[in-house]
């Protein structure tokens, strides 16, 4: 049964004046308007009344079971029924989901892409890590020139259509056009000091569009640059390392920094499109377009701080020795 509301500090005085007038039970809960119970509680310990902590219903499993529960679901895709079927549990899937909610070490989250390392992979990132663990990665007369490709869609990347929702009003609905209403490609390089200029290109870029970007935007900056030494960094992607690609290179003396397969966390250019990500796609923006998407693309990359690039690279050591931490293993960044 519910219990009573508790005795007012007021009314604990008027029932101890009646006890001291010799006032009976009954009387006493009649003046008051309260259940004769409520004042025979507080009558007989009026100390500890309201005071006792009283114990909630007894937990369905033991503590040995939720430790049980814990181990199988830390870093696990198993569900609540499954959990529950391996130890053999006669208690409901949301009994099992109210355990793991409680664990404050354990929140279910989605789980993050990366790419697939093979122990050949590993190997190659150590190496790397090895060899340039003592670089200077910050602008002196030797520098790092970083840059990558990016595919952009009028109608934005996915997962960036979340939103606050109240269920008292009707839900949003983020549109999506076919194929992403459309896409354009941009290549972009930065070092620590500067950045180069954004290039536009097909979507499909062969060797000889990429050299010819190449000589629109890397080969002005050298130029410009011609009192430092730099090196080249980019990923491996088939037209990087392409036999047109690298003689574009030896022809115009330009050293390439070795760099090992399947290492976005090691390439801070990936960080620089997350943050020009959530700069041209802010509040789901989206582009009717393919000339106002490029227009948000340049001035989102001219505007950002070449403070933040430094910070990037200043994360590089850190980096190198995560994976030196790992051997060869996919880092946080």
């Amino acid at each position: 049964m519910p219990r009573g509301k508790v005795l007012t500090e007021r009314e604990k005085g008027q029932i101890d004046a009646y006890r001291r007038e010799k006032k009976s039970l009954h009387y006493i809960a009649r003046a008051l308007g309260r259940l004769r119970d409520v004042i025979r509680r507080y009558m007989k310990n009026p100390v500890k009344y309201g005071n006792i902590k009283r114990k909630g219903r007894k937990q369905k499993l033991s503590g040995r079971v939720q430790r049980q529960i814990s181990r199988i679901a830390s870093n696990s895709t198993k569900s609540c029924v499954e959990i529950k079927r391996e130890l053999g549990l006669e208690v409901s899937k949301s009994t099992v989901r109210r355990v793991l909610v409680r664990n404050p070490n354990l929140k279910h989250q989605k789980m993050n892409a990366e790419p697939r390392l093979l122990p050949r992979h590993k190997v190659a990132r150590v190496g790397f890590a090895e060899k340039n663990m003592a670089r200077d990665w910050k602008m002196n007369a030797f520098e790092v020139i970083k840059s990558d490709e990016k595919k952009w869609n009028l109608d934005g990347p996915d997962g960036l259509s979340g939103y606050w929702r109240d269920l008292r009003k009707e839900p949003l609905y983020f549109s999506k056009r076919n194929f992403g209403g459309g896409s354009v490609m941009v290549w972009a390089g930065v070092c620590y000091d500067a950045k180069l200029e954004l290039q536009f290109c097909s979507k499909k870029v062969n060797s000889a569009e990429y050299t010819q970007v190449l000589s629109m935007s890397l080969l002005p900056f050298q130029r410009r640059n011609r009192r430092k030494k730099h090196i080249f960094q980019q990923d491996n992607a088939g037209i990087h390392t392409s036999r047109e690609t690298m003689a574009w290179f030896a022809a115009n003396n330009i050293e390439v920094l070795e760099w090992p397969s399947c290492s976005p966390d090691l390439n801070i250019m990936e960080n620089l499109w997350g943050i020009m990500v959530r700069i041209v796609y802010a509040n789901n923006r989206q582009f009717q377009t393919v000339d106002e998407l490029k227009v948000a693309i340049v001035e989102a990359y001219e505007n950002i701080p070449q403070e933040t690039i430094q910070k990037l690279f200043d994360s590089m050591p850190k980096r190198i020795a995560d994976v030196l931490k790992k051997n060869g293993g996919m880092t946080k960044y």
